[in-house]
């Protein structure tokens, strides 16, 4: 049966999810947000005005909308006005604007659904700058792609580019984060290097060439903003360099400094991120902490007053990740719930308006229910997918009647597997988490069921 005749012939419903719809990752643009749900698709919120979204339209919306065409998803990073993801198979898909080639596919066309990125595999992260990107390599490589006006690509020139080109001199690296204009890289043996606009070993300026900063050593996570940076060190205490008009160092001033200095009176850090101009950090009893500008409360202390030391984000406990974007923060749960304050404009805060919230609110509808082509049939009992969800992919399906044919259909409404079956066993391993549906006939009848399978 072929794809369109499938379509026709079930009908599209909207697939629920129970216990298992919960995300696992999030990431923040400028004011566009994301998040990977448990089932291996991407959503998105806010500003869709360039495609950034990802649903192949153009606007924005106030609730997590799913990302199109796109499964098997385990890590997303927001840009200005693009986005990125990586597949479980280690390779990087980007949206939305493109004017200097940020996506990386080698034209500078815009895309409101994913491209997939020119000759970048085995990719293990992904940083979204202003118009640049960066990726990660599991061979301890950088790439970058977009603008580099600043040489925020780290190659050793100031040329744009459309497709990933290695950053020089630079191996063993572990993390990398992606600011306005600069970039930030963590290597193995603890070291930060940076490079583009707003360095720190002592003065302000570009390089188009990573540089060591020698006065930091024992990091173990970075973070990059507008034009400033962050670092955590193995004893829990936070340090930060670069501008610092609205308090964004977190060192009780609005001086700035290119050399890091430490942020005031928090200790006990295990997770670190930065917004545009204010700063984020989860300690280890999973409360959230910030500083900065806060006119929109992306602090979330319930306050619009900005602050230059770091103040704890109301209502919020249970902490694992914080990702920030242009005035406003995002927060993932252990629940698997995000949570939301500040800016709104474009709903970025996901909880159907666009009114800015000075506290944390949950985002709604999140990884709730997911459009596809696939109707289940009210004969589901007739047949059994088990386990469901699979962990590692390997599954088995059993029948009381015999099974005529077997189809595997993913997401999209594609076969991927369809073969005929004597008997009412039958077992088989998917490689790429996500949502399946199992079509088998079985005597006259064509019988359906979900298969979930988890990273």
């Amino acid at each position: 049966m072929k794809r369109t005749q499938l379509i026709l012939l079930l009908s599209t419903i909207l697939i629920c999810c129970s216990v298992f719809c919960f995300a696992q990752t999030i990431a923040a643009g400028s004011s566009q947000s994301l998040a990977v749900c448990k089932t291996g698709i991407a959503q998105a919120w806010g500003n869709g005005s360039s495609g950034q979204l990802g649903d192949g339209t153009v606007g924005s919306s106030i609730k997590p909308i799913q990302v199109s065409q796109l499964t098997g998803v385990i890590a997303v990073a927001g840009g200005d006005v693009h986005s990125l993801a990586i597949r479980s198979d280690s390779t990087v898909w980007a949206w939305g604007w493109n004017d200097y080639g940020q996506l990386g596919d080698g034209t500078t066309t815009s895309s409101g659904i994913p491209v997939k990125v020119s000759l970048l595999k085995g990719i293990s992260a992904v940083a979204g700058g202003s118009w640049n990107s960066l990726a990660l390599k599991s061979d301890g490589t950088v790439w970058g792609w977009g603008d580099n006006g600043f040489g925020q690509l780290g190659n050793g020139n100031n040329m744009t580019m459309h497709v990933p080109v290695k950053a020089v001199n630079l191996t063993g690296i572990i993390a990398i984060a992606s600011g306005n204009y600069h970039s930030v890289a963590l290597k193995n043996d603890s070291t930060v290097w940076v490079w583009g606009y707003a360095l720190a070993n002592g003065q302000p300026g570009y390089t188009n060439a990573p540089a060591k900063i020698g006065a930091l050593t024992g990091i173990i996570a970075i973070a990059a903003g507008n034009t400033y940076s962050l670092a955590l060190k193995s004893d829990g205490t936070v340090w930060a360099w670069g501008s610092n008009n609205e308090g964004e160092l977190g060192n009780g001033s609005t001086a700035n400094s290119y050399t890091p200095v430490r942020v005031s009176n928090l200790t006990g850090v295990r997770s670190i991120a930065a917004g545009i101009y204010h700063s984020l950090a989860i300690r280890n009893d999973s409360t959230v902490w910030a500083w900065g500008y806060n006119a929109n409360g992306a602090l979330g202390d319930g306050s619009t007053t900005d602050s230059h030391i770091p103040v704890k984000m109301s209502q919020l406990t249970g902490i694992t990740e914080v990702s920030g974007g242009y005035n406003y923060s995002l927060a993932l749960k252990k629940d698997g719930t995000i949570w939301a304050c500040g800016a709104n404009s474009f709903g970025e805060l996901g909880d159907g308006t666009r009114i800015e919230k000075h506290a944390p609110v949950q985002v709604q509808d999140l990884c709730k229910a997911v459009t596809t082509g696939i109707e289940l049939t009210p004969q589901q009992k007739d047949i059994a997918v088990y386990p469901n969800p699979t962990r590692d992919g390997l599954f088995n399906i059993s029948s009381p009647d015999n099974i005529g044919e077997i189809k595997i259909i993913n997401q999209p409404g594609q076969i991927i597997y369809r073969a005929k079956q004597n008997g009412n066993n039958f077992a088989y391993h998917l490689e790429v988490p996500g949502i399946y549906y199992i079509a088998i006939t079985n005597g006259e009848k064509t019988l359906m069921k979900k298969l979930i399978v988890l990273k």
